[in-house]
């Protein structure tokens, strides 16, 4: 790999904040080429390599990987804490291949549910729900180099419940126990989700990890509703 070809290049980041795409060195200094120019074949290959990866649990299945871009981070380079913009209707996540060793710090840092997962290392990968809250630490020395990779739902495709519910009925008894209480004096319950999500994808196939178990459980008992609401 061809680092000095690579940055030659590359051009400055931006990224997202609201309705704009900025470029600010202060929140995120990185440089970066669009995976349409970088070997097709490679970036095949790779593909062919992670999907299955990232299709091991049952309820991951119907997951497409598609190429995104390249990133380096150079000495000082770093990303502050931020989710990722969803870039179509289908978008549900980003895969993060590390491809080098010649750099020290510039971790991945991945929050989820009160725990923090870091990464950093040649051919290391991480994959994560785009509304997961991560950063990239400073690069200490060196330059980091990542690939970028979207993931999407397929056509058709929808994530199933995290965990098996039949598993799950003592739960599911105080739940229903709790909501029926509810019910006794409300015409509705509302229940706000643990993961956010884009108005496209406020359906049940869309839902993630333990927001598709929670829909699961009640629509056994109530006429369930996912609602969308903008935060």
């Amino acid at each position: 790999m061809n680092v000095p070809e690579l940055l030659a290049e590359a051009t400055q980041s931006p990224f997202g904040k609201g309705a704009l795409t900025v470029v600010n060195t202060t929140v995120r200094d990185s440089v970066e080429l669009p995976a349409s120019s970088l070997n097709a074949d490679t970036l095949a290959s790779l593909v062919r390599e992670l999907t299955p990866k990232i299709h091991r649990k049952e309820q991951m299945a119907g997951l497409e990987l598609r190429p995104y871009k390249l990133v380096l981070y150079q000495e000082g380079g770093h990303f502050d804490a931020h989710r990722d913009t969803v870039r179509g209707d289908g978008h549900i996540g980003t895969l993060v291949l590390v491809l080098n060793s010649d750099y020290t710090g510039g971790e991945l840092e991945i929050a989820n549910r009160g725990s923090v997962k870091s990464l950093s290392g040649p051919y290391q990968w991480a994959a994560m729900y785009g509304d997961c809250f991560h950063r990239i630490l400073p690069v200490a020395s060196g330059t980091r180099v990542s690939l970028l990779f979207d993931i999407y739902l397929a056509p058709g495709g929808c994530l199933r419940p995290s965990t098996d519910i039949s598993t799950l009925r003592a739960e599911q008894a105080r739940l229903v126990a709790a909501v029926q209480a509810e019910l006794q004096s409300h015409e509705a319950v509302s229940i706000c989700l643990e993961h956010m999500y884009p108005a496209a994808q406020a359906v049940p196939g869309y839902l993630k990890g333990r927001d598709g178990v929670l829909f699961a459980l009640l629509q056994e008992a109530f006429i369930v509703e996912v609602v969308h609401a903008t935060v």
